[in-house]
This record gives C-alpha cells, structure tokens and sequence, in this order.
C-alpha cells in the first residue's frame, strides 16, 4: 500500500508539473496590464499591484495561490506529507523571504507603527483606523501573504545558482518541511523564525546556553518558541486557533525527518520531548490569551512568557526517560501528539535529570 501511495504521489507530481507550466502562462499574462487598481478580496476593496497576477487573489485558501504560483506541488496540500525535493538552499530562502517581506509593513508587534498604518490604509482604501487594522486583520494578513508568494515565485528562480556561501545563513535550524510551508504562510513562517531566534536568546538569558538538548533549557526554549511564535501570529493578524494550528504545523515540521521520507521518529526519545514541549507551550497561550470586540487582544507579553517558563522549567517539569512514557502523558500516539494544536496536560517534561 505505501508503494501504490508513493507512486500515485509522483503521478500527482508530475501532473502538477504540466499543470502549473500552464498556469505559468496565465500568470505572465495577467500581469502585461501593467495598472495598479483596486479589486476585492475577500469582502474588502484592496490594491492590486499591476504585478501581481489577479488569480492570486481569486483562491480562497493560500495552499491554492501556492500551488497556482509554482510554490508547492500540487500534490502536496499539507507539510506533514511528503514533499518535492526544495529545489533552494534553506539560507536562500530565507534571505528570500525576510528580504521581500520588508516591502512589506512589520504587523508581528502590536500596536503597529505609524508608518505601517498608512501603508495598510494605502493598500486597503477603506481602513483608515488602527481598530478597523484589528478588526480585519485576517483578511490583512492573508493579502499581505500573497504579495509576498508572488514576490517570492518572482525572486527565487533568480537566485537559484547563487553559491549558499555569499548568504547570511538565517535559519541553519529549519527543514525543507518548514520551508514548504512558509512558502504557503510567509507571514506566519517569518513569525517562527524570529520566534526561534528569540527563544535561543531567552534560553541563553534565563538558563546560560540554548544548544544542550534533553534538560530543562530545552524545554524552557521549546515551550517560550511555540508560545512567542503564536503572539507574534496573533499579533500579525492571523486567528487565534489559526495560528494555534500553524505554530502547530511549523513546530511539527521541524521535528520530521527527512532521512525518513518525513516521518515523525516515534521510537527518538528527543523528537518526543520536542513535540510534548511544543504543545505545552502553545497550550498555555490558548489558555492565556482573551479575544475582545473588534479583534481586541489580551496576551502574555514578553516578560510574563520567560518568567512563567523559566519558574515552571526549575519547579514542575516532569522527568521522563522513553519515548513511551512521555507520550502517555498524553495521547499515547507520535502521530496524535504531533496533530494536536494544544493539549490538556499541563507540565513540560526532560529526559536528562
């Protein structure tokens, strides 16, 4: 069975080739207009960049604009499947990515700047108001995404032969997993990413280093990662069970294996600390975090996420030494723990006493 599936994977895959070449075409076309105008999208007037392709902003799903844009194959509708070889280096992507992304306005702290206020006012010529911001981020945060894939679709092929070695490296720690998946929710990529940044610096902060694995500093970086990675969606526009789901997403993706064809190492006791740790801590964000009117929100600010980890991290994490053990704490399963947008249980675990 798993060799039937593999080979209709391919089939889809090559099927995805012929199809997006023709896409290609339409993409081309669409953008000789050479205008700027105003369209809707998703209920609200926004400014189409004449180079831009106007099918980016008929898809309801950002996978669909993916795929439309040669950015995912199409036989590939989530990063917990297998995917295409990433034809870029990690480092190019992401150079890619945070370099594009500065177009664009900096939503991932709340209140936004003045600067990028007038430029969401600009784009979007019915919001003049930081509440009308809140009010309609997720409909904000989803055009912002798709200018950035049709950015992206433009400049990497450009960067395609450029030697890794003239490249700042931006995240030596991400996959081609998480990659793919940044490529469908750029925001929310570059959200994880500065994410992971700042728990290492918290880590080395609050514990004096990030790099050992299996003790309480591991699971302090972990659990302050997930949990500042869904601020910072929440506070770049995104829902808050959205970004429940794709801090879920990314922190999973980190955690295949792509000597493994991408599967989760449900017998790695490490891999099984990293997703429990992971949960936690975005299920102390769900836990924490109060939605108002008008998409007003009440989160843990920075300080408050380090100081609650750093007491539970020397005060109640729980010591567990197989893979077995730690998943019992929850559902039993790799696969199940790994799918879970939060869980219930309420302690952090480590494997090294």
């Amino acid at each position: 069975m798993k060799l039937i599936s593999k080979i209709f994977s391919l089939l889809l895959a090559g099927m995805s080739i012929a199809t997006t070449s023709c896409q290609k075409e339409s993409v081309e076309v669409s953008n000789e207009a050479g205008v700027d105008e105003v369209i809707m999208f998703k209920g609200i007037k926004v400014l189409k960049p004449a180079s831009v392709p106007q099918e980016v902003f008929g898809f309801q799903t950002n996978y669909e604009s993916a795929q439309f844009l040669r950015l995912l194959p199409a036989a590939t509708p989530s990063a917990r499947e297998k995917v295409a070889p990433f034809p870029y280096a990690i480092p190019v992507f992401y150079e890619t990515l945070k370099r594009v992304a500065q177009k664009y306005p900096k939503m991932d702290e709340w209140p936004y700047s003045e600067k990028d206020l007038k430029q969401i006012s600009k784009d979007f010529p019915e919001i003049k108001t930081a509440e009308h911001v809140q009010k309609n981020s997720e409909v904000i945060v989803a055009y912002y995404d798709r200018l950035i894939q049709n950015d992206i679709s433009v400049e990497l092929p450009k960067l395609k032969n450029t030697k890794s070695g003239r490249l700042r490296s931006y995240d030596d720690n991400s996959n081609p997993y998480e990659a793919t998946l940044a490529n469908v929710f750029p925001i929310a990529g570059l959200c994880v990413s500065n994410a992971r940044y700042d728990s290492q610096a918290w880590t080395n902060e609050r514990f004096g280093s990030h790099l050992p694995d299996s003790w309480k500093g591991n699971a302090f970086k972990h659990a302050v990662w997930n949990a500042q990675g869904v601020r910072k969606m929440i506070n770049s526009g995104y829902g808050r069970y959205e970004s429940y789901n794709l801090m879920k997403l990314f922190a999973t993706a980190h955690e295949q294996d792509p000597n493994l064809g991408g599967a989760i190492n449900a017998n790695d006791v490490n891999t099984c600390m990293d997703l429990h740790n992971n949960a936690i801590g975005r299920s102390y964000m769900k836990n924490s975090t109060g939605w108002g009117i008008f998409g007003v929100r009440n989160m843990p600010d920075e300080n408050e996420i380090k100081n609650v980890w750093e007491y539970h991290c020397n005060n109640y994490l729980l010591y567990k030494t197989t893979p077995a053990d730690i998943l019992n704490l929850t559902y039993g399963n790799v696969n199940a723990l790994a799918s879970a947008d939060y869980v219930d249980f309420p302690y952090g675990v480590k494997i090294i006493n």
